[in-house]
């Protein structure tokens, strides 16, 4: 895996370790990233992602919006989007989910949620 450590970016790469890295990235555009890691990174501006597979990110700052579209990808809920505890925005809409683990309540930072289109009977209460 390579590694990139202090640098200022305007892009993002697979497969790479950053860190202490700062991400000045399009807000227009959506990300799909798989298997990098991010620590102690900052995020400026807003920041949307299609999907995080393999990802982490560890003590990382955003100073906008994280978004994260995971719609219409019909599987279980993955592992990762529990550990995602700055993210702002979350679509799992045309999912087929039935129910959502109570521990989407600790996403603190979670302003937007999108559930349509899925098969949910009951939300966690907390």
């Amino acid at each position: 895996m390579q590694k990139v450590k202090g640098k200022s970016l305007q892009q993002i790469k697979n497969d790479v370790q950053y860190y202490g890295c700062t991400f000045y990235l399009k807000e227009e555009q959506w990300y799909r990233v798989e298997n990098t890691r991010f620590d102690n990174c900052s995020f400026r501006g807003n920041v949307k992602f299609r999907d995080l597979d393999g990802c982490l990110f560890v003590n990382c700052g955003f100073s906008g919006e994280f978004t994260l579209d995971l719609s219409k990808t019909l599987g279980p809920l993955p592992d990762y989007l529990l550990s995602l505890t700055s993210l702002t925005t979350l679509s799992l809409s045309g999912n087929k989910l039935t129910e959502l683990p109570v521990e989407i309540c600790e996403l603190a930072f979670l302003t937007k949620l999108d559930l349509g289109y899925n098969r949910l009977q009951t939300l966690p209460s907390e």
